[in-house]
Parts: C-alpha cells; structure tokens; sequence
C-alpha cells in the first residue's frame, strides 16, 4: 500500500502514513485525488515520487554541474568589454555567449533525461528519474517541452516548482504541462 499524498510505501491496514501522517485509506470513486494530475499511481518500479525538496537538491547539483562546464562561457562577456574597443563588438560576442550558455542548459537537460539514465547528473546522484505517466522513458522532443516548461515556471515567479509539493504525484507545472514523473 502507497500513500496517497506523498507516494511513500506504508504497512497494511495502517490508519496513518509512517512518512507525512496523513491519513490513509481508499478514496470515494466520485472524489479524485488530486483534480490536475488525476490518481496518484505509481509506475511499476518506481518506490515512490521525488518530493520538492530531493528536486531541489538535484537542481543545486545540477547548477554546480552546469557551472563547471559553461564556466569558461562566462568569462567571454568579461574578456570582450576588456580587450574589444568598438563596444558593439563587445556587446555582440557577450550575447552569443548568453545564448550558447542558454543551448547548453536546454541540451544538457533534454539529452540527459531523454537518455538511458532517464535523469541529469543531479537526479542520479540522489536516485531520480523523470518517466512519462505510465514509467517509460521520455522522448527528447518531451524533455525539450519539460524544460522550456521551467521557463515558464520562472516568468510565474516560481509558482511552477512550488506545484510540486502539492500535487498528488508531486508534479511541477513543467511536469503536468508535458506529462512527466520524476521518481524515485
């Protein structure tokens, strides 16, 4: 038996979940769980879903990774105003490393959820993976719409990631937008 708020597993015929104490039991049929994402099933599989907490553990992983490779990308905006005189130049050369910086993040991402590991660096440091509803791996096209969904996430003032701690299957706005998991 699962909990239906946070996914954990919990023992039979117990009353209340061992992980966040809500109260377990069978719902109505005519009273869904979570009127956004539906029941919350899990995969076959999966041991339960990656909390809002574990992402952003994963993100800050993620960014350190992320910082390491595109580090040197950073340094071209500031060896541009310094070396280069004509200041359009300057402006130019800071701008194509913004948005090789920006192609980097979105490949870096898509290819790596959409690979055989089904999770970026972080996610498989601490035991995650992103799956479409029913536990498959997703295409690239679907992790490309996941991450450009996290943009959207930003423009909303992060209300998007917020999402996931109140979901029933823990999904983000990225998540319910493409119809993505993350689990553990």
């Amino acid at each position: 038996m699962f909990c239906p708020q946070c996914g954990q597993p919990a023992p039979d015929g117990a009353e209340f979940c061992p992980a966040c104490g809500s109260q377990l039991g069978t719902p109505r049929n005519d009273e869904p769980l979570d009127e956004i994402a539906g029941p919350p099933h899990l995969p076959a599989g999966a041991i339960g879903y990656a909390g809002f907490w574990r992402r952003v553990v994963a993100i800050f992983i993620d960014s350190i990774v992320l910082g390491i490779i595109a580090w040197p990308l950073g340094l071209i905006p500031a060896m541009a105003v310094m070396t280069d005189p004509d200041i359009a130049s300057a402006i130019g050369k800071a701008a194509a490393a913004v948005v090789t910086r920006g192609l980097l993040t979105w490949v870096y991402f898509a290819a790596m959820e959409s690979s055989g590991w089904q999770a970026t660096l972080g996610k498989r440091a601490i035991g995650l993976k992103v799956t479409d509803t029913s536990g498959a791996r997703i295409s690239f096209r679907r992790a490309s719409g996941r991450f450009f969904g996290k943009v959207l996430s930003c423009l909303l003032f992060g209300i998007g990631f917020l999402m996931a701690a109140f979901t029933a299957r823990r999904q983000a706005l990225h998540d319910l937008l493409v119809g993505t998991l993350v689990v553990r």
